[in-house]
């Protein structure tokens, strides 16, 4: 078995400087991606009051929804009300309009019988 042959110094240090380019490279990129990154990285307290504001006009929303639906079961219940009063009326207008037919008809059968 042949040994294998070493490097020459040039070759070693041309290595070196390959390898040092390219951590160069790389670490240039990674200070990019960093800076990219904090750029948009927002504090706690920031996220904090967000969330805080979020949730406020969540809350608010809520309520409104829910003098909204209260609203709606009231208008509702008045509806219903006045169905039933309108049915009561109708009825009431039928009964009298009946009861008036048979005082017609029956004033009429009687002024027939007491012409005979």
């Amino acid at each position: 078995m042949q040994p294998i042959p070493e490097p020459s110094l040039a070759e070693l240090g041309r290595t070196l400087d390959r390898i040092e380019r390219d951590l160069g490279r790389r670490l240039d990129e990674m200070k990019t991606a960093f800076e990219t990154a904090f750029e948009h990285a927002v504090t706690a307290e920031v996220y904090e009051a967000h969330r805080q504001a979020m949730a406020d006009q969540i809350a608010g929303a809520l309520d409104k929804v829910a003098d909204l639906r209260s609203d709606f079961e009231d208008m509702r219940a008045e509806l219903v009300e006045e169905k039933k009063e309108r049915r009561a009326d109708r009825r009431m207008y039928i009964g009298a309009f009946l009861s008036l037919l048979v005082l017609v008809a029956g004033a009429a059968l009687l002024a027939a019988l007491r012409l005979k």
